[in-house]
């Protein structure tokens, strides 16, 4: 259970942890007692709890309290600070740092000591904990913002500070034996300031593991930033963030220096917000063979020779080209790739064996795939080949397909081939050809399907035997302009239907009051054809939306009528 109170702030979980003399947590912090003495009997309960919690997490919960009160991060990104800090224990190199890290994680928020933010999915510290945090932690770690006026400890290893426009001052600068650095710069007239910090740690804080710098910028125009080319005097450097938050619509291109081939260490290359990364002519990066996680938003990061670097976690987004560097078999050698992979630009793949082996399936740890197309060759055959090499893992979650014109879906698709996803959810494919003619029986690819989403489709029909489905949850159409009829069964499983922009779509399956029995929410969105809702619409039906802007809407249930602007009403 978690314990609240208004005055104090969150407390932590009774079922969690126990306290002197074995008495539940709800006794020993009484109602009766006052605001402080329940802040005191709060405080004493966590630090009873953080005493009882292994070495290793202690430490990185004691790391949290660099981060000012009430600071929103993820939990990769607190993991990945907590490997380049060197707190995780793989355990004689047995278990998968992350991993590690992800098990304190859910440690520290089975104890609430993090609480989870549930619509940004992100984790905060409460206040007492962080009070705690800071305690525990001592003069190691500290966090200044704006205005702080307080004295700076020599032998402080951690530091996150706030600059309102100016510099970092010679004080921070003098403290050598620092090994984490996060700067969030605000204000106007950063790029040459950022270089300046730049220049600035690179020359004087040798001995930094972890350099973030957190930026704002509010023009539209290209931007190239330079990184400063003595990097490459933090040799010990193992996570390096330079993040931009921008408004508006810049191109963002960061030039790294031939001297960050150099950082052997580092691990981490967080460059959120930036659009390209750009390397000297013919550099090679190989030597950064730690690398595990290049963070990066952009579809087209420009990072060649990405195979090289099989150490890789994280590395979300690449696109094949038709130039050296950039091939699909890049990726044959990445197998320690986790969580989520996008693959572009596959109308590049050309006809040969050696671009036909990415060895996806071998990447055990993916959940999530994006295979896309661009502006689709002429060879369908071609195409069909692409996709068949590009089987996924068996344990993969969510995968979606864009813009395949192949001549058939995949064998690992469509039939019962053993090797297929074993495990599959989400589904979406988008302006693709016609998904066969049935749903094969047994299908080991569609067996568990949760959600299947198809848009920008030109299918006319939907395969039969949908039924087949049983753990279908969720369909989603939209923009299928030549669809004319939904499936002539729905599965029995089906919860939300949502459809939307299907101009021809016309009728409802004779079955369609038995297959929806169980619906929760039916969408329907500027389908002019369609002029009714079914006959009798489930009695489980929680929400009903209807918005349509012709006047042809008609329906049995009377409470459901075309506004006069055309408008469909919604229920």
């Amino acid at each position: 259970m978690i314990i609240k109170n208004a005055d104090v702030g969150p407390v932590v979980g009774a079922s969690e942890i126990s306290v002197p003399g074995g008495d539940d947590l709800y006794d020993y912090i009484k109602p009766e007692d006052s605001v402080i003495g329940r802040e005191d009997k709060t405080m004493e309960a966590l630090r009873w709890t953080y005493e009882h919690l292994d070495v290793p997490v202690q430490r990185c919960f004691s790391y949290c309290s660099i981060f000012p009160r009430g600071h929103h991060f993820y939990s990769d990104e607190l993991i990945n600070l907590w490997v380049a800090e060197g707190f995780i224990d793989s355990y004689g190199g047995k278990y998968e740092l992350e991993a590690v890290g992800q098990l304190y994680l859910d440690k520290l928020v089975s104890c609430s000591f993090l609480q989870k933010e549930n619509l940004r999915g992100s984790f905060t510290v409460p206040d007492l904990v962080h009070f705690l945090a800071v305690e525990v932690a001592g003069s190691e770690c500290l966090s200044i913002q704006n205005g702080w006026e307080g004295d700076l400890p020599q032998n402080v290893h951690h530091l996150f500070i706030e600059i309102d426009g100016g510099n970092i001052s010679e004080e921070i600068l003098e403290l050598t034996e620092l090994r984490t650095l996060i700067i969030n710069h605000t204000g106007q007239n950063w790029q040459n300031l950022s270089y300046e910090i730049f220049e600035n740690v690179f020359m004087n804080l040798p001995r930094l593991r972890v350099l973030i710098l957190e930026v704002e910028w509010f023009q539209s125009e290209m931007k190239i930033f330079d990184v400063p080319l003595s990097i490459n005097l933090l040799r010990h450097l193992r996570y390096f963030g330079f993040r931009v938050s921008v408004t508006g619509s810049s191109l963002w291109v960061l030039n790294l220096p031939a001297t960050f081939a150099r950082l052997s260490h580092l691990l981490v290359l967080d460059v959120t917000g930036f659009d390209k990364l750009s390397f000297p002519l013919n550099e090679d990066m190989s030597d950064l063979t730690e690398l595990r996680h290049v963070i990066i938003n952009s579809e087209d990061p420009h990072f060649p020779y990405i195979g090289r670097h099989e150490s890789l976690r994280t590395f979300k987004h690449f696109t094949v080209k038709m130039e050296a560097g950039y091939e699909l078999h890049q990726l044959k050698r990445l197998n320690k790739l986790r969580g989520e992979l996008n693959i572009y630009g596959l109308e590049n793949v050309p006809g040969n064996e050696d671009a036909l082996q990415p060895e996806l399936h071998n990447k055990v740890n993916l959940t999530r795939v994006k295979l896309s197309w661009g502006n689709p060759q002429e060879d369908q055959g071609l195409q069909s080949q692409v996709l068949e090499a590009l089987r996924p893992p068996a344990w993969l979650q969510t995968l979606q397909i864009v813009r395949y014109k192949g001549l058939a879906y995949p064998n690992w698709m469509m039939t019962n081939c053993p090797e297929a996803p074993k495990c599959l959810q989400d589904l979406k494919l988008e302006e693709c050809r016609q998904l066969g003619e049935e749903i094969p029986e047994h299908n080991r690819l569609f067996k568990y399907l949760r959600i299947l989403h198809v848009a920008n489709c030109i299918w006319e029909f939907f395969p039969a035997n949908m039924e087949r489905l049983e753990s279908l949850q969720k369909l989603k159409i939209e923009d299928c302009l030549n669809l004319q009829s939904l499936p002539t069964r729905l599965p029995l499983s089906l919860r939300i239907l949502h459809i939307s922009n299907c101009d021809r779509w016309n009728q409802w399956p004779d079955s369609v009051e038995d297959d929806l029995r169980s619906l929760l929410e039916l969408e329907i969105e500027d389908c002019h054809d369609i002029e009714s809702l079914p006959a009798q619409l489930p009695g489980s039906l929680e929400k009903l939306k209807i918005q349509t802007r012709t006047k042809k809407w008609k329906t049995i249930n009377e409470d459901l009528y075309p506004s006069e602007d055309g408008e469909g009403s919604v229920l």
